[in-house]
């Protein structure tokens, strides 16, 4: 299993469209103008640095994406992406450098064209694990995202990963109810459309499935003044082009993200 701080998720994923709204916040499927070439996270230790490489099919969907991690100058990891007929994506493979076989494999489920579930094996520190992370709507947009384990366990503190309640302010997650940390408040920036919007690749990714602009701020509603998401954000040409997060109780170190793009 990948090891992600939760908080830090709601930040990273896949590619800018020019969007197209459905009548599910789980299934928009956007038409793509822009796809990103490659972030690349930088912060003041160079072993956690994180770059992705974006690859695309000549029907513009994200078919792969490469890691390098830290100093490498090689890939280390590589999540191939497969679609079913109706240019949903069917599943996401992980694959570890050097390896043929997948180390995580995730199956995405839909009734009706709706994505209702996704199901996930793979290994972790414990060894085999299976789990179904389940969606349910509301109005049509997302309402909560609840996990059950079939066999393994998870070995990852990754904070809250079972969300209820979710409600929206001009299309963008306002309000949360997080499984045993309480109720969450986010906020947005309105200037430019969230980059990673849309194509539900990372489906841990919850926030990406559903902002359609980028969030500036996240914390328990209770404690406000005890950030776990803090970003500003510098543009060009309309795009998102840096994506700076300080550190913060759900993110123990500063970053900043840079974003290139090409047409595709």
């Amino acid at each position: 299993m990948k090891t992600k701080l939760f908080f830090s998720l709601l930040i990273l994923a896949s590619v800018f469209y020019s969007c197209k709204k459905s009548d599910s916040g789980t299934t928009t499927i956007p038409t793509p103008v822009y796809g990103i070439a490659k972030d690349s996270m930088y912060t003041s230790t160079a072993n956690q640095t994180t770059v992705r490489e974006y690859d695309y099919n000549t029907n513009k969907q994200l078919i792969r994406v490469r890691f390098k991690y830290g100093t490498s100058t090689t890939y280390n990891q590589r999540d191939t992406i497969i679609y079913n007929s109706s240019g949903q994506i069917a599943s996401v493979l992980t694959f570890q450098s050097g390896s043929s076989t997948a180390q995580q494999t995730d199956t995405y489920n839909y009734t009706s064209g709706i994505l209702t579930s996704v199901n996930e094996t793979g290994t972790n520190n414990n060894g085999a694990y299976a789990f179904t992370r389940t969606y349910t709507d509301s109005a049509g947009k997302l309402n909560s995202v609840t996990i059950n384990y079939t066999s393994g366990t998870n070995t990852q503190n990754n904070g809250p990963q079972n969300i209820k309640y979710i409600t929206y302010s001009s299309n963008n997650m306002n309000k949360a109810y997080l499984v045993g940390y309480g109720a969450a408040t986010a906020t947005a920036d309105l200037t430019a459309p969230n980059p990673y919007y849309g194509l539900n690749y990372n489906s841990s990714d919850f926030i990406d499935m559903v902002n359609q602009n980028n969030i500036l701020t996240a914390y328990l509603t209770a404690m406000p003044s005890t950030l776990l998401v803090s970003n500003t954000y510098t543009y060009a040409n309309g795009r998102v082009a840096t994506i700076n997060s300080a550190a913060t109780q759900g993110n123990s170190t500063a970053s900043t993200t840079v974003i290139t793009y090409k047409t595709l």
